[in-house]
C-alpha cells in the first residue's frame, strides 16, 4: 500500500511539474479561462460567445471552458442542440468544475453571468466600434445539430415560407406578466398584408390561444406556430414554477431558426430569446434551409 500511494504521488507531481493535469475526463495542456451561464437559452448563449470573443481579443486564443449546467432555466445538455465549437469545451461535471478553478493554467475564472454581449464587451474594456463584428464572428460559430436544423427546414417548407415573405413575432409573458399587454403584437399581425403569414413564438400558452383565436378564422390560418400549448385554467398556471417550460427546448431552437428566415421580426424589449434571433439574423445563407431561387 505504501509503494503505491508513492507512485502516485510521483505521478501527480510529475503532471503538475509538466503543467499538465488530468481532470477526470478532461486534459488541459493550454492556458484557458472558465466561464459559467446558468440562466436560460438565450442568455447562455450570449455570454458563451462574448467569453468566445474574450480569449481571442485579450487571451492570446486561449482555451475556453463553459460551465453548462441542466437545469429548470435550461433543461437541455449543450451537445443535444449544437455542434462542438473549436477550442471551446462545454463541461458539467462538479468534480471538473471544482479541478479546473484551481487549475496552474487558469487564466480567469468568470462567476455566473448573465449579462449581454454588449455589457460584457464593456465590462473588458473592447473598444465599442469593434463590437458588432466581434458579435457577428462570435455567433459564426454556434451551429445547431443537423436533426434540429432539418426539423426547421421541413416546417418552412410546409408551409412554403421559403417562397412566400413572412413575418415573425416573439411575445414573451413570463417575466412581465404585470407590465406588458399584447397591443403591439395585435397590430403588427393586423398590419401584415392579406396573403402574409405571421409565425409566433410565445413562451406562454394564454397568449398564444388569445392570439390564435383572433386570427384564425375561417378556415383562414393567418398566425402560425411549431407547437400548440396546452391552454390551462388560472389555478393551474398559478401553481407552476417561474421558470417552467410549456414547450421544449429544442423546440425554442428551431423557432429561433424559423424565425430568422422572416422578412421583419417583432421583439419583445430585454428578452434574451429575441436577442438571439436578432444575433443570428444573417445566418440564414450559412444555414441554406431554403433552396436557391431557381434561374
Amino acid at each position: 500500500m505504501g509503494l503505491w500511494l508513492i507512485l502516485m504521488m510521483l505521478v501527480l507531481f510529475v503532471s503538475w511539474s509538466n503543467n499538465k493535469l488530468t481532470v477526470m475526463s478532461i486534459d488541459v495542456q493550454e492556458p484557458f479561462i472558465l466561464g459559467e451561464c446558468d440562466g436560460g437559452l438565450g442568455n447562455r448563449l450570449r455570454v458563451l460567445a462574448s467569453y468566445i470573443v474574450f480569449t481571442e481579443a485579450i487571451y492570446n486564443n486561449s482555451l475556453l471552458y463553459f460551465i453548462w449546467q441542466y437545469n429548470t432555466d435550461c433543461p437541455a445538455h449543450y451537445d443535444e442542440l449544437f455542434l462542438p465549437i473549436p477550442r471551446v469545451h462545454i463541461i458539467n461535471s462538479t468534480s471538473d468544475i471544482e479541478e479546473l478553478s484551481k487549475h496552474p493554467l487558469l487564466l480567469e475564472k468568470f462567476h455566473n453571468n448573465r449579462g449581454n454581449f454588449d455589457y460584457n464587451m464593456g465590462l473588458k474594456g473592447i473598444q465599442k466600434r469593434h463590437w458588432k463584428w466581434y458579435k457577428r464572428h462570435s455567433y459564426a460559430m454556434i451551429n445547431p445539430i443537423p436533426s434540429i436544423m432539418n426539423k426547421a427546414k421541413i416546417y418552412l417548407q410546409s408551409y412554403d415560407l421559403c417562397k412566400m415573405p413572412f413575418l415573425a413575432m416573439h411575445v414573451r409573458r413570463t417575466d412581465f406578466m404585470g407590465g406588458m399587454n399584447l397591443w403591439n403584437y395585435w397590430k403588427f399581425t393586423n398590419d401584415s398584408l392579406p396573403d402574409e403569414k405571421v409565425f409566433l413564438m410565445a413562451d406562454n400558452p394564454a397568449s398564444q390561444h388569445y392570439l390564435l383565436n383572433e386570427f384564425n378564422k375561417n378556415g383562414v390560418e393567418k398566425i402560425i406556430v411549431v407547437e400548440k400549448m396546452k391552454l390551462l385554467d388560472n389555478e393551474t398556471s398559478s401553481a407552476l414554477p417561474k421558470a417552467y417550460r410549456h414547450t421544449s427546448v429544442e423546440t425554442a431552437l428551431v423557432e429561433v431558426l424559423i424565425a430568422v428566415y422572416s422578412s421583419h421580426f417583432l421583439d419583445t424589449g430585454g428578452s434574451s430569446f429575441s436577442e438571439l434571433v436578432k444575433a443570428l439574423w444573417g445566418r440564414k445563407n450559412d444555414w441554406n434551409l431554403c433552396p436557391p431561387p431557381s434561374t
